[in-house]
């Protein structure tokens, strides 16, 4: 642990010493083994948020499809984002079916909510990097492919150490 993180935990744990009906902490964390035992002694209430099923993993891959591929930056934006970003281009979408999202979610088990939102950004970045904006299933295919290895490496390079 590093001087600065020993220097919070130690500001967070007297700030924390007393009940106070005045502060309010939530503190989120997928691998809450992790925690220090005088932060997790702290913790009134745990609710736990599940990895997304099978069905929630297929709805969350077509939501941020749509956000990031299909319209992006088709959210209503201020003046001064307006103002400071580049006009988006806009992206085909090519051969792209349900099924082929059935199992990119199949394929996507383990993963969380963000993992999925960063796996289709990752073709969102592949897509205007190959300069021809352009989604086929390829593409699809071979960004989810090293999404996956990449999760199954992580998860293996944790459960080592």
């Amino acid at each position: 642990m590093s001087e600065t993180q020993r220097s919070g935990l130690k500001a967070f744990i007297s700030r924390t010493r007393n009940v106070s009906k005045d502060i309010v902490v939530a503190l989120a964390t997928s691998r809450p083994e992790d925690l220090d035992p005088q932060v997790a002694d702290r913790i009134d209430e745990i609710l736990l948020f599940p990895l997304p099923s099978h069905l929630e993993r297929f709805k969350l891959l077509k939501l941020h499809l749509e956000k990031y591929i299909s319209e992006p930056g088709g959210r209503k934006q201020g003046v001064l984002h307006r103002w400071s970003q580049r006009p988006t281009r806009n992206i085909q979408i090519k051969g792209l079916m349900d099924g082929m999202l059935e199992e990119a979610a199949a394929k996507t088990d383990g993963f969380s909510g963000r993992e999925i939102a960063v796996l289709i950004m990752s073709i969102q970045a592949e897509i205007y990097g190959s300069g021809n904006f352009m989604l086929d299933p390829q593409l699809f295919h071979e960004v989810v492919d090293y999404r996956v290895a990449e999760h199954l490496r992580r998860k293996k390079l944790v459960s080592s150490s």
